[in-house]
């Protein structure tokens, strides 16, 4: 039986403060590394010879379809058919009949009249690139420009200061 001072020295070993490991030889890098990459290399090595063995077990083995053509009897039932040639002959008629009421009831929008309007804007471009301000002037069409404007070719005047 152990005595009071022996647990005393087991708990003070493991509650204790701890500096580092008493060991050095507990870790080393180099022995770690070569154990982990054997390991590594002995399951590779394993799972590429299981590989290999089923392969070749299931390599001969050949599987065979036989597809009889009196096991697939079509039945064509001609009462279903001829329901639903109806059925979408009828949709089509109704179809038809609102496609015709529809196109019925299209509106044509009226063209807009062309309105002769004047303006004028003044654009601040900042004196880095060089200039001051630039004035636009939209000048009213004339009775000859009128007949024109039906082009889209509307004169216009720009006033550079």
């Amino acid at each position: 039986m152990k005595s009071k001072r022996e647990f005393t020295e087991i708990a003070k070993r493991l509650l204790g403060k701890r500096t580092g490991l008493r060991s050095p030889q507990l870790i080393h890098p180099q022995r770690e590394w070569i154990v982990g990459l054997l390991v590594a290399i002995v399951v590779f090595g394993l799972a590429a010879a299981w590989s290999a063995h089923m392969y070749l077990a299931h390599k001969s083995k050949t599987v065979q379809v036989s597809i009889d053509p009196a096991d697939e009897v079509v039945v064509y039932r001609e009462a279903m058919v001829q329901s639903a040639l109806e059925y979408f002959a009828e949709r089509e008629q109704a179809f038809n009949t609102l496609y015709a009421e529809m196109a019925q009831e299209v509106l044509v929008p009226e063209p807009e009249p062309i309105l002769e309007t004047a303006s004028t804007t003044e654009v601040e471009v900042p004196t880095e690139l060089g200039a001051g301000s630039i004035e636009e002037e939209v000048v009213p069409a004339t009775d000859t420009e009128a007949e024109a404007a039906g082009s889209g070719n509307l004169p216009e005047t720009v006033v550079v200061e």
